[in-house]
């Protein structure tokens, strides 16, 4: 077996890792009892000093005039960010998992009416299908009749996806700067803000929960944060395009099996047709038709 066989193998196994690590998110996240605020900010802090010392220690280097041209729109991003995860939070206190995750997955959709607001992007037929398969699946998980959908739980999730489409395409504008450094600008962007929001809006975060509830927060800072943001710069770098695409839906695939063995969520026809047209319309927005997808750096999860 040659270097770049191994190389491609462990890319791999190390984007698996990443999005089985980001489906588990919500299990740990149900595991506490701080607010979504103050549980953003426990991640933000845990998630940037992981990966300042991974930057630190591999001795990384980041273009300075590209920072200072672009280093504005990336704090404004890690804002954004900070709040896209409160939403999301949210989202997994008012509905269930799955429903929140699936509303969170709506993401590419709106990245596609963005780019057609701010960057003028053609309206394709391959994109009008891609919406309205998104949209037809949202109304069906919204007409399920299990008593843990909310409309107040949707609404957070959807708050959610549209928030990440905002990050995805203000780093669609950034170039010359890695994907790690730009997360690194993010979660100070996103810390600066969700640290007085936090503290004002819940006070100094209070770990009630003994040690399993330290555990979790540690879990979701150092490892769906920092290890996973990890993982996932250094296996894109070394694989295609469309493989990052479609390893990407391990995500929302993995979260509903966990939601479903660890939080007991079961979900019923209407749900599991939701879950294929969201999904599918996502990955319909994912694959232009004869070109190739460019991934986006700063996947946060």
């Amino acid at each position: 077996m040659n270097s770049n066989t191994r190389k491609s193998i462990t890319a791999y196994l190390m984007l698996t890792a990443c999005m089985l690590v980001w489906g588990s998110l919500a299990v740990f996240v149900k595991k506490t009892a701080l607010t979504s605020s103050q549980l953003v900010l426990c991640r933000v802090i845990l998630g940037l000093a992981f990966l300042c010392a991974v930057y630190f220690a591999g001795r990384n280097k980041t273009d300075r005039s590209a920072l200072k041209r672009y280093g504005i729109r990336l704090l404004l991003s890690g804002v954004i960010m900070g709040f896209n995860w409160v939403c999301l939070f949210q989202s997994y206190k008012f509905t269930s998992v799955s429903v929140a995750t699936l509303c969170y997955y709506t993401a590419p959709v709106a990245v596609i009416l963005g780019s057609f607001v701010f960057y003028r992007e053609k309206i394709t037929v391959k994109k009008i299908t891609a919406v309205i398969t998104a949209v037809a699946g949202l109304v069906l998980i919204t007409e399920t009749s299990d008593g843990s959908v909310t409309v107040k739980g949707i609404i957070y999730g959807l708050a959610s996806a549209a928030l990440y489409a905002g990050v995805t395409l203000i780093n669609k504008s950034v170039k010359g700067i890695s994907g790690l450094s730009i997360t690194i600008v993010q979660l100070i962007g996103a810390a600066v803000v969700m640290l007085p929001y936090s503290l004002i809006k819940d006070g100094i975060p209070t770990v009630t929960g003994g040690a399993a509830e330290v555990v979790s927060i540690l879990i979701l800072g150092f490892i769906h944060t920092g290890a996973a943001l990890y993982m996932y710069f250094s296996s894109i770098q070394a694989l295609p395009v469309s493989a990052v695409a479609v390893m990407s839906y391990i995500d929302p695939a993995s979260a509903l099996f966990f939601a479903a063995v660890f939080l007991d969520e079961k979900a019923g026809l209407n749900g599991i047709i939701g879950a294929v047209l969201i999904i599918g319309g996502a990955v319909i927005s994912e694959f232009p038709i004869g070109g190739r997808k460019k991934t986006s750096h700063g996947k946060a999860a």
